[in-house]
């Protein structure tokens, strides 16, 4: 990649580093992922991914090489941010607006039959004109019923069924795209009331309450919202709203 001149580094972690560079011929900014290969995650599979997805909000591919993956560089801030430390402004009403890209993306996701698994306001990145991208498919995967031995994902935004893998102590989970439908549901919870559905100072309590608990009105959601929150965190995946029913919705 030397066409490339790394700018500084946004991010050096277990999975990889990201740095921000530019083209030396173009003066394109960009941003490189150099992936660590894993016992859990391979770098093909991330790339193979990316190469796959051409979706307004789904953040773009532009080239690879060996375990380097190169995507368009995006001048925003994550959703995460933009919530907490009010890099952007997001009013009341941009919150539906967010939710249905969010929306959007993962239902286009699913008709490809890839699962991102990891949904998140860390996930998401908020252009200066509200605009959506999905970003972090390192831990995507593909097909109708992963089959895993390692949990994979955050478990605050995590479904029941993925977190058998602790609560119940099974060998191993099966779970289909009805996971990112929970966290979206999450993801909706959090944007109107700045705060996590299920929530616990300990790890266990958290998981415990994603397993056995009703989600609790919060009074700064409108009911209409809560509705479809309440849909889309049902215990059983197969109980939980699907994507189009949610459109048809908001």
């Amino acid at each position: 990649m030397e066409k490339y001149t790394h700018l500084k580094i946004i991010q050096d972690g277990l999975y990889g580093k990201v740095v921000l560079a530019q083209n030396n011929i173009s003066s394109t900014k960009v941003v490189i992922k150099y992936i660590n290969e894993h016992k859990h995650v391979k770098a093909q599979d991330e790339i193979n991914t990316m190469k796959s997805l051409k979706h307004q909000n789904i953040v773009k591919y532009i080239e690879d090489s060996e375990k380097i993956l190169v995507l368009e560089y995006l001048n925003g801030y994550d959703l995460y941010d933009c919530l907490y430390l009010k890099k952007i402004d997001i009013t009341y009403d941009d919150k539906i607006n967010i939710f249905k890209q969010c929306v959007l993306a993962t239902k286009y996701l699913h008709s490809k039959n890839i699962i991102h698994c990891d949904i998140k306001c860390e996930n998401i990145m908020i252009l200066p004109n509200k605009t959506v991208k999905l970003i972090d498919f390192g831990l995507a995967c593909h097909g109708i019923n992963p089959k895993y031995r390692i949990f994979k994902g955050t478990v605050e935004y995590s479904a029941p069924e993925k977190l058998d893998l602790f609560y119940n102590k099974t060998q191993c989970v099966y779970y289909g795209s009805k996971v990112d439908n929970w966290s979206l549901g999450v993801l909706l919870y959090e944007l109107y009331s700045l705060k996590l559905p299920f929530f616990d100072n300990k790890r266990e309590n958290i998981i415990s309450k994603i397993i056995k608990d009703k989600v609790k009105y919060n009074n700064k959601i409108p009911f209409f919202i809560f509705s479809l929150i309440i849909g889309l965190l049902k215990k059983s995946p197969t109980d939980r709203i699907c994507l189009s029913s949610v459109l048809e919705n908001i």
